[in-house]
């Protein structure tokens, strides 16, 4: 399977970029319930915290991703990231202003996988 490639919701394989992007996007809306279930009747705080992450900082996260490296378990290459464009920096920063308001990660968000190395 070629790094730079995802399956669609019927397991086909898609391969043009701008594809595969909105296929991720739906893929992460999908694992969101985009409602704001954080409590409201806080004593401690009177304020509802809220946070705009520009496109500048998604675009400069991107850029600066270090090329060549070997894919995580999503199987993203940066240099994937690194070609979306401006509509793939606008999706990006959509989703992830929405993640960040409304407190909800997807579980894939939260699991980690380290790899043990002996010399």
């Amino acid at each position: 399977m070629n790094s730079q490639t995802i399956k669609d919701k019927d397991g086909k394989l898609l391969y043009e970029p701008e594809v595969i992007l909105e296929r991720w996007a739906q893929y992460v809306e999908d694992c969101i319930q985009y409602s704001d279930n954080r409590s409201s009747d806080n004593n401690d705080i009177n304020t509802t915290e809220s946070c705009t992450i520009s496109e500048m900082e998604i675009r400069t996260i991107i850029t600066k991703l270090t090329r060549n490296k070997a894919t995580g378990a999503d199987n993203i290459p940066a240099e994937f990231l690194q070609s979306l464009g401006e509509k793939g920096i606008q999706t990006m920063t959509r989703l992830m202003n929405k993640i960040y308001n409304t407190g909800n990660l997807p579980d894939d968000f939260l699991q980690n996988i380290f790899i043990t190395y002996q010399r």
